[in-house]
C-alpha cells in the first residue's frame, strides 16, 4: 500500500483555529508588533508539536474585530519545510511530518502517472479516429467499434488462434481491411498500444497482432481496403 493510501491520510482534516490576541504595547508603537509576532511564533511551535499535528502553517498580521488586514505568514522555530522571510530567513513557515511528506510524495507521483496514462490513451484512440479519444466509462461511451472500446470483438474476427490472418478482418479502427495486418488507408501502420490496466482481451489482441507481422512479411496490395475487390487493373 502507498504511503498516500492509508486511513490517516485519506481521512485527515484539515482544520483551522482563528486566534484573535491583543498584545501590550511599549515606549515605540512598533514593540507591540515584534512581542505579537513572537506570539504567533509560539502558538505555531505549540501547535507542529501537538498529538496527531502532521502538518502546520500559520497566517498571521494586524486585525480589526478579528479580521486580519494584512495576512503573513508566521515563521516559527518547529518548522521544518516552506522558506523563511526577509526579515528572518533563517525560519521556515510550514511544519510537515516526515511521513506526511512522503504521502504526499506518492499521492504527487499517482497523479502524474494518472495524468500520463490519460494522455497516452487519449493519444493511442486518437490515432485511429476512436469515437471515445478522451477515454470515456462504459456507461457514458460512444459506440464505437475500434480495438479499444471493442478488443474481445477483434479477437472474434480475427481469429485469436490462428498464426496468420488469412481471409478479410478489421483494421484497428474497426473498419473491415484485407489484409488487416496492414490496416484500411486512413490508419495505416498505426500499432497497437497497450497500457497498464487494460482489459486481457487487448493484450491478448497485441499478441495476435505480433504473432500476424511475424508470420505475415507480405506487403498490401495498393488500392486494396476492402475484402473481396479484385486488384486494380481488372
Amino acid at each position: 500500500m502507498s504511503p498516500h493510501e492509508t486511513r490517516e491520510f485519506i481521512n485527515a482534516v484539515e482544520y483551522t483555529v482563528q486566534l484573535t490576541s491583543v498584545v501590550a504595547g511599549g515606549a515605540r508603537w512598533r514593540t507591540a508588533y515584534a512581542r505579537a509576532r513572537r506570539v504567533a511564533e509560539r502558538l505555531a511551535n505549540a501547535a507542529a508539536r501537538a498529538k496527531d499535528v502532521v502538518d502546520v502553517r500559520a497566517v498571521a498580521g494586524a486585525s480589526h474585530d478579528g479580521q486580519v488586514l494584512t495576512p503573513e505568514r508566521v515563521c516559527f522555530g518547529a518548522a521544518n519545510s516552506g522558506h523563511g522571510t526577509g526579515v528572518d530567513p533563517a525560519k521556515l513557515n510550514r511544519y510537515l511530518d516526515p511521513d506526511r511528506e512522503r504521502a504526499l510524495a506518492s499521492l504527487a507521483e499517482a497523479n502524474a502517472a494518472a495524468r500520463a496514462r490519460r494522455q497516452a490513451d487519449f493519444d493511442r484512440r486518437q490515432a485511429i479516429g476512436c469515437s471515445n479519444p478522451a477515454g470515456l466509462g462504459p456507461g457514458i461511451a460512444r459506440p464505437c467499434r475500434c480495438a479499444y472500446c471493442r478488443p474481445q470483438e477483434h479477437l472474434e474476427v480475427r481469429g485469436e488462434t490462428r498464426e496468420t490472418w488469412a481471409g478479410g478482418g478489421r483494421c484497428l479502427c474497426g473498419r473491415l481491411s484485407n489484409p488487416p495486418a496492414f490496416g484500411c488507408r486512413p490508419h495505416r501502420g498505426q500499432q497497437l498500444v497497450v497500457l497498464d490496466g487494460d482489459p486481457p482481451e487487448l493484450a491478448r489482441l497485441a499478441a495476435v497482432i505480433a504473432r500476424a507481422h511475424t508470420t505475415d512479411r507480405t506487403s498490401p496490395p495498393p488500392g486494396r481496403d476492402e475484402p473481396g475487390l479484385p486488384p486494380p487493373g481488372r
